[in-house]
């Protein structure tokens, strides 16, 4: 086992310095980490794992950001995959503070709603809290359109959301 500022790395793992972050790369699981040490020492910790097809997932001061990588999604068999990865993503998680980034998706169908309606269920089962950001104009009037997104200080708006991910972070870093 190795402590590095980046954390505790056992066995398994290589770490590499490369100017201001460290790169942690498993040798079991296939998983690369690559975690930033800022100059206010800051970490923010950026995941990039082989079972992750539609997703980038990292940790930003404590808040786990989950960007979608899709730009359409309108297919069952790919709402579905994505929902595995969201899943997963926050399984084993208490209390967990989720930002989800749509900012690279243009268009969602109905099919789309499902696995965010779900993860939106399981962060708030363990006590979570769940922030949308980054929606374009068509995502978020489809949205709207379907009530699932009002007002982001409405009650019975189901899903709070904000402009950024730098945003979303700000407000469940506060908390």
């Amino acid at each position: 086992m190795a402590t590095t500022p980046a954390g505790v790395v056992g066995p398994g793992w290589q770490v590499r310095r490369q100017l201001n972050a460290y790169r942690v790369l498993s040798t079991e699981y296939s998983v690369l980490e690559f975690i930033t040490l800022h100059a206010n020492h800051e970490r923010e910790r950026f995941v990039m794992a082989s079972q992750y097809q539609h997703l980038t997932v990292r940790e930003q001061n404590g808040v786990l950001v989950l960007s979608v990588n899709i730009q359409r999604l309108s297919s069952y068999e790919l709402a579905e995959g994505m929902g595995r990865e969201v899943l997963e993503a926050v399984s084993g998680k208490s209390a967990p503070k989720v930002v989800v980034d749509l900012s690279k998706l243009a268009y969602l169908s109905s099919v789309g709603y499902g696995p965010l309606i779900t993860l939106r269920s399981r962060v708030r089962e363990s006590g979570g809290r769940l922030i949308l950001c980054g929606l374009s104009g068509v995502v978020k009037e489809t949205f709207e359109a379907t009530r699932l997104l009002i007002n982001p200080n409405s009650p019975k708006s189901l899903f709070e959301f904000k402009e950024t991910v730098d945003e979303s972070v700000a407000a469940l870093s506060a908390n």
